[in-house]
């Protein structure tokens, strides 16, 4: 069982020596903040297409290959031959890393941030405002699915921009819900029907206990493995604002309606046996190894998962809506990234940020599928483009994008998830106790990472 000393540290020390710095005016932090506010000012014709030269640095984490980084850098040279572009690729501890970047006074000009960490940092005076920018390009909010293009916005202002999202469904196993004679789930995005209650019913029929001697079984459905479940399913159960309150100071997934939720996913495993218990999973290298073999039947996870099911899996494969109980929303993974306050240079910054959402790189995820692009028009390229491909009902996918529901955020949400997650969810999953016990167990310690400081 957990106990108070158990919960995860280290990253609270390092982000609360980095907020006493500020407080206590490091000439490094201040540095890296600017003296006026951290506001990084856009200079006569920056955001307008202006002459381009100088350098700028991106501080990143993902595979350049998959993520098509690659190609986004040969892209922006290729179209500002004259800005020296700075690669700083960071696949490992990027989040710690980063934060020592800003410490230091020498943060990367731009840099991937998750987004649900933009207020933090923000408050912090750690990322720069784009308004100016945004502003002076005429960028205009309905050329974009309005959940990805207000997420980053806090006093009116963006502060941070986007490639693009990955909204989260349930993709399920098409040949195998044939094989057991179960109803294929909608292909709508509708305000009834497809239930948990349905959700469980398909599951129960899909699951099958591995004979002796035999290859292994099939289990019904996944849900615990990502993490969207948290926000996802405890708004569809009722919770008016899911894992925090809208102030961002309560942490309201341990209310009755966000535990309820856990517990549900919880009870999928050791009360209705259609879920893989954790050792199960691990067992068989994962719930997408599961998943590609055959063993699982439906899976909630987001789109980034599309293409490796499309080069594994040796069946079909489809999406559908995420089950409903009092209402139908989903989570998706926005792909958030931000201008450095006091940024070395902060004009080529905004350039590198707007060149995310512009043609040549849309063009490349819909090639690749990494993230699905923010804007409209490209987003429907991005279903033309994958026409007769599995998934099927790619329309589904993009209708996800006006269907969301995204935590509210905290000042400190990477403490808060070093305390109520880890081996505490890790508990709940296992049945070693309730939800309703892990969740408002840590609750005094998750709403004191979230107070103002």
């Amino acid at each position: 069982m957990l106990t108070p000393a158990s919960f995860p540290t280290s990253r609270r020390r390092l982000i609360g020596g980095l907020s006493a710095a500020l407080a206590l005016g490091a000439p490094g932090v201040l540095a890296a903040c600017g003296q006026s506010g951290g506001t990084a000012q856009p200079s006569t014709g920056a955001g307008a297409g202006g002459p381009a030269s100088g350098a700028v640095s991106w501080f990143y984490s993902a595979n350049p290959q998959t993520s098509g980084f690659d190609k986004i850098e040969e892209a922006f040279k290729a179209k500002y031959p004259n800005v020296k572009l700075e690669i700083q690729h960071t696949p490992s501890d990027s989040e710690n890393k980063l934060l020592a970047l800003f410490s230091a006074g020498n943060p990367p000009d731009v840099h991937r941030l998750n987004d649900d960490f933009v207020l933090g940092y923000k408050t912090k005076n750690l990322i720069a405002p784009l308004d100016k920018y945004v502003k002076a390009q005429n960028v205009k909010r309905d050329e974009f699915y309005a959940g990805v293009y207000d997420f980053p916005v806090h006093d009116g202002k963006h502060y941070s921009w986007f490639l693009g999202a990955n909204p989260r469904l349930i993709f399920y196993n098409v040949e195998l819900f044939q094989k057991r004679g179960v109803a294929l789930p909608p292909t709508k995005w509708e305000s009834r029907g497809w239930t948990w209650d349905d959700f469980l019913d398909a599951a129960r029929k899909l699951t099958q206990a591995s004979p002796p001697a035999a290859a292994p079984g099939v289990s019904g459905a996944s849900v615990y493995d990502d993490t969207g479940n948290e926000q996802t399913f405890a708004i569809n159960n009722g919770s008016p604002t899911g894992v925090y309150s809208k102030d961002g100071r309560k942490f309201t997934l341990a209310d009755p309606l966000g535990y309820e939720a856990m517990q549900w996913i919880a009870d999928l495993t050791h009360k209705h046996r259609v879920q893989p218990t954790r050792q199960v999973a691990s067992e068989l290298k994962g719930d997408d190894d599961m998943f590609v073999n055959g063993q699982l039947g439906m899976w909630f996870n987001n789109t980034g998962t599309i293409n490796r099911l499309r080069r594994e899996a040796s069946f079909a494969f489809d999406v559908t809506p995420v089950p409903m109980k009092a209402k139908r929303l989903t989570e998706s993974s926005i792909q958030t990234y931000a201008l450095a306050a006091g940024a070395k240079n902060p004009d080529n910054g905004w350039r590198l940020l707007h060149f995310f959402t512009e043609q040549e790189v849309a063009r490349i995820f819909i090639d690749n599928g990494y993230v699905i692009p923010a804007r409209k028009t490209f987003a429907k390229d991005y279903v033309s483009a994958n026409n007769g491909k599995h998934p099927a009902n790619m329309e589904l996918i993009v209708e996800a994008l006006n269907q969301q529901t995204l935590p509210y955020q905290t000042l400190d949400t990477q403490t808060a998830r070093g305390v109520y997650r880890g081996k505490n969810l890790e508990e709940i999953w296992d049945g070693a106790v309730t939800a309703k016990d892990g969740l408002t167990r840590v609750r005094p310690a998750v709403e004191a990472a979230i107070a103002p400081k």
